[in-house]
């Protein structure tokens, strides 16, 4: 049997994390901060905002700023609330590791967009010498 005690990313959901060290004097030599994003792959807006370890203050923040919201709006959002609103040892760690799964978001987007720009595109353009599709038959 499967244990539910937590919450499960929805099917139509994707996940976007990144992970960050912390401070070798707060942290010890290994430990690192894990922030993962989960969004909606058909709203593109935010879902969930998890966290290891679990830091309760910062994770009620980011979601207070963030669930609900697009994803693409990130860096407005959590990573402007951490600037604004966190004032810890672990500020520049959560800072780092928002931003990179923002970027890990946006690097998605730009894949979707180019498989969906691959789609409508026909395969065979033919172009004119100065690189524009021709629109008379060959």
């Amino acid at each position: 049997m499967v244990s539910t005690d937590f919450d499960q990313p929805k099917q139509d959901s994707a996940l976007f994390g990144s992970t960050a060290r912390l401070p070798s004097s707060i942290g010890g030599d290994s430990t690192v901060l894990s922030i993962e994003v989960e969004v909606d792959l058909r709203s593109r807006s935010v879902l969930a905002v998890y966290l290891s370890p679990d830091l309760p203050g910062l994770r009620n923040l980011l979601v207070s700023a963030m669930v609900g919201r697009p994803a693409a709006d990130i860096p407005d959002t959590g990573i402007q609330t951490i600037k604004t609103r966190y004032f810890s040892p672990f500020r520049n760690a959560a800072h780092a590791a928002l931003l990179h799964a923002w970027e890990a978001f946006g690097q998605f987007e730009k894949k979707a967009a180019f498989i969906q720009f691959e789609q409508k595109v026909p395969a065979a353009v033919p172009l004119e010498p100065g690189g524009s599709a021709s629109a008379r038959p060959v």
